[in-house]
């Protein structure tokens, strides 16, 4: 309306830009003002307008597509297949978000009035509702309502103890004032999808020919309701479904109860092994350790909540070993991270830039480098380009003997490394890179950056490095039989659903639980034996490690000892000049000067003779190193 008006503006600019017929495209952006309640910003485009890299890559970053729900688990669907309900949530979300979707079909059908009505209201659709969320409270209203009108083959808003929708869903819990109920009785096809007799339901709601004033549509379409619940059984020869609708419920406690014995009685557990948390990347352990993505989530630890971190520094200034620069280090650590005082999003993990930071690392357990730029000269900007476009590349190393304790490995961190590295409020993606090094024992290469989008050299380095993982000797065969032994679990929990639903005789239920019970514990002897083999490559892994970094130690203390033995043969040559100088030069006449003479001698040989034994020393202990 503001722009409508447009007071304040003589030449009523954002009227005229609003009435403009020449744009094709637009992009509208909110947001809090620090001296009004709200700023909007509207950027018009006449050109076709396509994404560039850093467009695509900040989309990618914050999609705005509305998120559905994922489907519910429906504690029962009395006699009918389950998945015709999870159909009807889904279809009616879809409804309300993308209505044009169903336009075709509406189209095909023939053109009553309730039908042309039904398209001339999406034709003319211009908004987009959330999608609405499952509520066990607004199912168990519709169930009650469904099995109380369908086995008598009755249909209509009131119950035969003459509740009403209201009356139902005030039984289960408490809600606003927006509440509603929709029904439909359709006629299943013979040999139909659960997905097709589920669009028949929507879309008759949706048409809502028997209704003056198209109720049932208006309630789908009802921006206000915020949630659902679906039901569907038995009438007569046809299908009865009640879907009830509120703006916000809070369900009972004694609701909640009854939900909870359903699904005890629907849905047996079965007993499975609890998965592991999910890593910080995609790639196999061998390439991105634990340790790696542990170092991550504790170095986001620290940029999300950085007071903590304060509280550690503050009791870390107590140890009385704590002084000169390095407690002035710790002192100026804590505070730039006191100043920092609100925490900052995560870094999300990149297997592109762990990429480059592993090259990089790499390099320096070959060549020894210790800063930011490769021994052939690259710098970080161009190793991360090998394998992704990116915005706002960063990199910090640090050369160290590598720390057991990993919380002290994070202090290390944020004492000596890059706090604005840390905190950088434009960085989204990041990863962490560790391996030894040739000279100083550990190496960290750590990368961030604020958009990242792969190239196809990176995705294949990925699928190529996890295909590698998987070829560990001795896990082929046990993973082919866990493939199939997870496809007979899927198939006897299915009979063993199946079978509650029919209500076969418990010795039919007790036969079906001992074949799922015996596939469970065969896949566990199966993991086992996986888990065996990878434990076998991850020890051989760290064998491997453990002696490059005592070859690594081994070459330094080789060029320490090489360095002293040329210091002492610097000295012996030295001497043998000065010996050789001082014997040419004339004794004098006198007995005195003689003696001297014979003296100066005598200290030049034995000091010779002491420079050459020490060197005779450092170079065994050079050739027993060598060996």
């Amino acid at each position: 309306m503001q722009l409508l008006i447009d007071d304040g503006v003589t030449q009523r600019t954002s009227r005229r830009l609003l009435f403009d017929p020449r744009w094709n495209y637009t992009g509208i952006a909110t947001c809090a003002h620090s001296t009004r309640t709200m700023m909007t910003s509207i950027v018009y485009s006449a050109n076709d307008f396509r994404f560039n890299e850093y467009g695509l890559a900040k989309l990618a970053e914050n999609p705005k597509a509305t998120q559905m729900p994922a489907p519910p688990q429906i504690p029962m669907v009395g006699g009918f297949n389950r998945d015709v309900v999870s159909n009807i949530f889904a279809l009616q979300n879809e409804i309300r978000v993308n209505p044009k979707s169903f336009l075709d079909e509406l189209r095909a059908r023939p053109g009553t009035a309730a039908v042309l009505e039904a398209v001339e209201a999406i034709e003319n659709w211009n908004q987009t509702l959330s999608p609405l969320a499952w509520n066990n409270g607004l199912f168990l209203a519709a169930r009650d309502h469904c099995d109380d009108l369908g086995p008598k083959q009755l249909i209509g808003p009131f119950g035969t103890n003459k509740s009403s929708p209201y009356d139902r869903i005030s039984r289960y819990g408490h809600t606003d004032f927006w509440r509603a109920e929709n029904r439909a009785l359709t006629s299943d096809v013979v040999g139909d999808s659960p997905e097709g007799t589920a669009r028949a339901i929507v879309l008759d709601l949706f048409i809502d020919s028997l209704h003056g004033g198209r109720p049932q549509r208006q309630n789908l379409l009802n921006p206000n309701f915020r949630e659902a619940g679906i039901y569907t059984c038995g009438h007569g020869l046809q299908r009865f479904t009640v879907i009830d609708y509120s703006g916000k419920m809070e369900v009972k406690t004694s609701a909640q109860a009854t939900i909870g014995a359903l699904k005890a009685k629907y849905h047996p557990a079965i007993e499975v092994e609890e998965p592991k948390p999910e890593r910080c990347s995609a790639l196999p352990d061998s390439v991105v350790t634990d340790r790696d993505c542990e170092f991550a989530r504790k170095c986001n630890e620290v940029r999300t909540n950085p007071a903590e971190m304060v509280k550690l520094l503050d009791e870390y200034l107590l140890s009385p070993k704590l002084v000169g620069e390095d407690r002035y280090k710790v002192v100026k650590a804590r505070r730039a991270i006191h100043r920092q005082r609100a925490g900052l999003d995560p870094i999300q993990w990149s297997d592109s830039l762990f990429l480059s930071a592993r090259d990089h690392c790499a390099d320096g357990t070959v060549n020894g480098i210790i800063g930011d730029v490769g021994s052939d000269g690259t710098f970080p900007e161009a190793r991360v380009a090998k394998y992704a476009k990116v915005l706002g590349v960063e990199e910090v190393v640090e050369a160290a003997q590598p720390l057991e304790k990993l919380d002290d490995a994070v202090m290390r961190a944020v004492v000596n490394g890059d706090l604005n590295f840390l905190f950088n409020p434009h960085a989204k993606f990041g990863a962490i890179a560790s391996c030894p090094h040739k000279t100083m024992g550990g190496f960290t290469v750590a990368v961030n950056a604020e958009a990242v989008v792969p190239n196809a050299f990176a995705k294949k380095e990925i699928n190529d490095l996890i295909k590698a993982s998987k070829i560990i000797q001795g896990t082929a065969g046990p993973e082919r039989a866990l493939i199939q032994l997870s496809e007979d679990l899927a198939f006897w929990s299915g009979k063993q659903r199946a079978a509650i639903q029919n209500g076969d005789s418990q010795e039919k239920l007790d036969e079906l639980r001992w074949r799922i019970d015996s596939i469970v514990a065969l896949m566990r002897a199966e993991r086992q034996k996986i888990e065996s083999a990878k434990a076998a490559a991850v020890a051989k892994k760290v064998a491997a490690e453990e002696k490059e970094i005592k070859i690594a130690n081994l070459e330094k203390k080789i060029k320490v000892e090489e360095a002293v033995l040329k210091q002492a043969a610097d000295i012996l040559a030295r001497l043998e000049k000065g010996l050789d100088r001082y014997i040419r030069q004339p004794s004098g006449q006198t007995e005195q000067a003689l003696n001297l003479y014979t003296d100066n001698i005598r200290a030049f040989v034995q000091a010779k003779a002491k420079a050459q034994e020490e060197m005779n020393k450092v170079q065994a202990r050079v050739d027993a190193l060598k060996q």
